[in-house]
């Protein structure tokens, strides 16, 4: 309280005489201009604004959120696009495609897109890889020290191709002498342990 004190008289003085309902008033009234702000500037003035979507999307993203966590938000865009066509604002900063122009445009050779934050999950102990490197230079600067290890001509070596071949074998068996298998498991570790070091040795 000593620091309200410490405030020029006036505004002090204002605040003493203030009862609380007109203080809750005054602050109700600018979170209501607020709200009536932010719609205009994401109904109206975004650079999104022309494109189709319900407006709840334009509003906010709680709604596309609720439908991640309900686990319907691929369905729920899969109709937006019925109704509205292949170029859907999902939420304020979101717009889903589903033309094939639009995706060569966005993931295509050449495109400038960079990816989303959400790629920003995946990282290991803060540092980024292939998947989540989200600019383009940075994928292509990474892709650049790899690419020769997974050309044809590379992986269709004899010394490679007789390696692949033989983890294959080795696989087939482990199938074999299973009467029960997680095929997933198997497919999951046969990526990694024999494919992968396979091409990149």
């Amino acid at each position: 309280m000593e620091a309200v004190k410490d405030l020029p008289l006036y505004v002090y003085g204002t605040f003493s005489q203030t009862s609380a309902s007109t203080l809750s008033s005054l602050l109700a009234a600018i979170a209501i201009a607020g709200f009536i702000g932010l719609a205009i500037d994401r109904l109206v003035l975004s650079p999104l604004a022309k494109i189709p979507g319900p407006k709840i999307a334009a509003l906010t993203q709680w709604w596309m959120i609720y439908h991640e966590f309900n686990g319907d938000r691929t369905v729920t865009i899969h109709k937006l696009h019925e109704k509205y066509g292949p170029v859907v604002r999902v939420a304020p900063h979101e717009v889903s495609f589903t033309s094939p122009e639009g995706v060569k445009d966005i993931y295509g050779a050449g495109s400038t897109f960079p990816k989303n934050h959400f790629y920003d999950l995946f990282q290991y102990y803060g540092e980024r890889n292939m998947f989540t490197t989200l600019t383009k230079k940075e994928h292509g600067d990474r892709k650049k020290m790899i690419t020769d290890r997974y050309s044809k001509s590379y992986v269709m070596q004899p010394a490679i191709e007789a390696s692949v071949k033989e983890c294959a074998r080795d696989f087939m068996a482990a199938i074999v002498k299973s009467n029960v298998l997680d095929i997933y498991m198997y497919l999951h570790y046969y990526a990694l342990e024999y494919l992968a070091p396979s091409c990149l040795c």
